[in-house]
């Protein structure tokens, strides 16, 4: 039975003009086993008896058994009061269809997905959702402008959210949800589709799944999540102008941080994250155009690199820290490949090897620090051509202050300072360009391990 709301607004159309129609809402259907009638039994009750626009209404319960949202149901409301679990067995918990359905306060547990979001449904609504125990991924997303917020998802047979290319999924939003437990090799969030907005998260892999958060994704913007023993990376986003801003990885199997800018990459950002205690490097940043910038970030105690820079593009990068990264040989702070980038204001402070080793041609350091490494601050490698070191300074590093290797070619070290190293500056290169520097110490034409 339709409830008395319905029935009241039917009412005002005989009263006004017809228009004043669509401004009303649609109408409330309860669901409770144990008042059957004039509530429905069973929550797939309640959404074949709702019209566009009705909110299904469950009371507490456990419900057996997958609910199907068809496509004839657009905007519809299931909302749950307080514990409404259902147990879908071996289905999708619910399987949404239409457009601009919401669920709220809901929990599956079990199923194949716990939500599926198929066939072409747009712009759905998860708000305080609990999905737990799936065989295969908590949410499934194979449709455009899906929102997810609030929501808990744990023990999930594959991915938690798989956004993936086998649909358009682009706009997806996930926001303040925790994921916890997630399949072997799969991934806490998976976005294969542009425009994802994936902010404030909270991520466990649990040491066994993929990457917490892998993002294939133009114009993503991932800030304010927290991941921890992450299967594989902590963050991967790859695409044109990714907006990476203010996460914290902590004890990522791989990578803390990986990042492929490509196309556009005038808006790109990385700022103030912090990768720590890995097992790899903490930052891998590529960039195959001009504009990516990368800057206030901390990498400290991975068991790799601090900072890994590749590509031509040029990226820029400023005021980050590497501290106490590596644990053998090639364990620097910032490791720079590629060329056209610009250092500024970095520090490299307690590396296994070099603070900066420069393994790029035309790039630019200048007002960078580094103290305290295990073998160069700064080590400009062989082959390498039109290198600037200005301004920086190099203290108490075990071997050479500033070390420029043979077969490196006009390299530029000016106004540098450098003190407490077993050499402050070693020239093996050739055409080199030195001026205004202060070095207690300095070494032409070879240069010690």
């Amino acid at each position: 039975m339709k409830p008395s709301y319905r029935l009241a607004v039917a009412g005002v159309f005989w009263a006004v003009p017809l228009f004043f129609a669509v401004a009303s809402e649609g109408a409330t259907i309860c669901v409770d086993p144990n008042n059957a009638p004039p509530c429905q039994a069973t929550i797939q009750g309640g959404v074949d008896a709702a019209n566009v626009g009705d909110t299904v209404k469950i009371v507490p319960g456990i419900y057996p058994g997958k609910v199907v949202i068809p496509p004839t149901k657009h905007d519809i409301t299931l909302a749950g009061v307080d514990q409404v679990i259902i147990n879908p067995g071996s289905a999708d918990g619910i399987r949404v269809q239409a457009n601009n359905v919401t669920l709220k306060t809901l929990t599956v547990q079990g199923g194949h997905h716990g939500i599926g979001l198929h066939g072409g449904s747009v712009g759905a609504h998860l708000l305080q959702v609990r999905v737990q125990g799936t065989s295969s991924d908590c949410i499934a997303v194979d449709s455009p402008n899906v929102e997810i917020v609030d929501s808990e998802l744990s023990n999930c047979g594959d991915d938690g959210i798989d956004a993936n290319d086998q649909g358009d999924t682009h706009g997806l939003s996930v926001r303040n949800t925790t994921i916890t437990g997630f399949g072997p090799g799969d991934d806490g969030i998976h976005v294969d589709r542009a425009d994802a907005q994936l902010e404030g998260n909270t991520i466990d892999g649990e040491g066994t799944g993929g990457d917490c958060i892998e993002a294939e994704s133009a114009n993503a913007v991932v800030q304010r999540n927290t991941v921890n023993n992450c299967g594989r990376d902590g963050i991967e986003v790859i695409g044109a102008n990714p907006t990476v801003v203010g996460n914290v990885a902590t004890a990522a199997d791989r990578k803390g941080y990986e990042v492929r800018c490509f196309g556009s990459c005038d808006d790109g950002l990385v700022q103030d994250n912090t990768a720590s205690q890995g097992s790899d490097d903490g930052f891998d940043i590529r960039s195959d155009s001009a504009g990516l910038l990368v800057k206030k970030n901390q990498a400290s105690a991975n068991e790799d690199r601090g900072f890994v820079l590749r590509g031509l593009g040029g990226i820029e990068v400023r005021n980050n820290q590497a501290l106490n990264n590596g644990v053998g040989d090639n364990d620097d702070g910032f490791k720079i490949y590629g060329a056209n980038h610009i250092l500024r204001g970095n520090k490299a402070q307690g590396s296994a090897d070099d603070g900066f080793d420069i393994e790029a041609s035309k790039v630019q350091l200048i007002n960078n620090k580094a103290n305290g490494n295990s073998e160069d601050g700064f080590d400009v490698g062989g082959g390498r051509s039109f290198v600037g070191l200005t301004k920086n300074q190099a203290d108490d590093n075990v071997f050479q202050g500033i070390e420029v290797e043979k077969t490196a070619s006009f390299t530029t070290v000016e106004r540098n300072k450098a003190s407490g190293n077993q050499i402050d500056f070693c020239d093996a290169g050739t055409n080199t360009t030195v001026s205004g520097n202060s070095f207690g110490t300095t070494q032409s034409g070879s240069c010690p391990n």
